[in-house]
């Protein structure tokens, strides 16, 4: 038993271990049932304890096991307990996008603005400035491939615009600084975006698209929305407005979903479920762009376009004039049917749609190409620098 009482004592470990290889000896000799019945006893004793413990835990909680005969499972005595769980599962429903790091949303970290990690290509848009008969000329913009005549031998000249996926995985600024921060001192270290397309579900990223949270301030977003041009002018610079930027990335978007085109061939990862719940986004930073950004957007100028273009009376010859000339006007018609998502209210959409929808099936009748459009790839984005 002194032996015994040694093995058990967690304050002397080098002497309990001693004394556990002497009765792990003395097991095999003529000793074996003594030691055998005396550690026994004491495990017995050292489970009776741990059982009062977890019955006294599970008693200042309200809960309790029940046994049944499709097995044992712990009950709630209480109805506040299950009230509480309750709320519990609503908070985390009514929290949304959460972070991929911390898993928290708006529900518990409100003041931290949240983004989605995207992955962003330029395209090039071709402006074709055409001749008229009477000397003057008119410019409209078409997205070719490279290379490509601008038609009816006017001047072209190139522009960069973005096309975005999403495996919609968010993540909040700080965690992904954070995050970053640890990746740099990593051996070998991670650059910014190799650390966030493990994070992003192994689904390449060079880009973090802000969300306009429901509690998120709007100098926040606009820092944010600042952040994400940045990024991208910063390795293919563009002249265009960034509304009109963003118009295209939802147009090139949404024409993924209409021809059944992959969203995951350049990032390897995410599919039309995800980019669904992206395009929303696009629409919001869209009509961030437009109202609120800066004081060079104008929204007159593109309710007038939109009038003109597909609501007005005259609209159904200006489809079909888009219809018969070059790809310029055909882009343009595509650009501003596009815009109409952003522009009208879900009142005036339904109102004109069935309009809409007849003018450009209209367009798509007279030989009008209704398909991914032109345009065409240029070189690859070059991963922002980290910080």
């Amino acid at each position: 038993p002194l032996v015994h009482r040694i093995e058990a004592d967690t304050q002397a470990k080098r002497v309990a271990q001693l004394a556990s290889l002497l009765l792990d000896e003395m097991a095999h000799s003529d000793f074996a049932a003594e030691v055998r019945q005396l550690r026994d006893v004491t495990q017995s004793i050292k489970r009776k304890k741990a059982d009062d413990k977890r019955a006294k835990i599970m008693q200042q909680l309200g809960l309790s096991v029940k046994t049944t005969g499709g097995g044992t499972y712990i009950h709630s005595n209480t109805d506040a307990f299950g009230e509480e769980l309750t709320s519990l599962e609503r908070e985390e429903e009514e929290a949304g996008v959460t972070c991929i790091v911390c898993r928290e949303g708006y529900a518990f970290k409100p003041s931290e603005v949240l983004g989605l990690y995207v992955y962003v290509r330029a395209l090039e848009l071709v402006t074709v400035v055409m001749g008229t008969r009477g000397g003057g000329s008119s410019s409209s913009s078409s997205a070719v491939p490279s290379g490509s005549a601008g038609g009816g031998g006017g001047a072209v000249s190139r522009e960069v615009v973005y096309t975005s996926v999403s495996h919609f995985n968010g993540i909040h600024y700080t965690c992904h600084k954070t995050s970053a921060q640890i990746d740099a001192t990593m051996r070998p270290p991670k650059t910014e975006w190799e650390g966030a397309t493990v994070r992003n579900l192994k689904t390449k990223c060079n880009n973090l698209f802000p969300i306009f949270g429901p509690t998120t301030s709007p100098s926040q977003y606009k820092r944010c929305v600042s952040g994400y041009w940045d990024r991208l002018t910063s390795s293919a610079p563009t002249r265009m407005p960034y509304f009109e930027c963003c118009i295209y990335d939802l147009r090139m978007l949404l024409s993924r979903f209409a021809h059944r085109l992959s969203f995951s061939v350049e990032s390897h990862g995410g599919g039309p479920g995800h980019n669904m719940s992206y395009a929303p986004f696009l629409v919001q930073m869209a009509l961030f762009l437009l109202d609120d950004f800066d004081s060079t957007t104008s929204r007159a100028l593109y309710e007038r376009q939109l009038v003109t273009t597909l609501l007005s009376p005259a609209a159904e010859s200006t489809a079909a004039t888009a219809a018969s000339e070059p790809s310029a006007s055909q882009e343009h018609l595509h650009f501003v049917l596009t815009s109409s998502l952003v522009l009208l209210s879900r009142e005036e959409w339904k109102a004109h749609k069935y309009g809409v929808v007849k003018r450009y099936l209209s367009a798509v009748a007279r030989g009008f190409p209704a398909g991914h459009g032109t345009m065409a790839f240029s070189s690859e984005l070059a991963p922002a620098r980290p910080g």
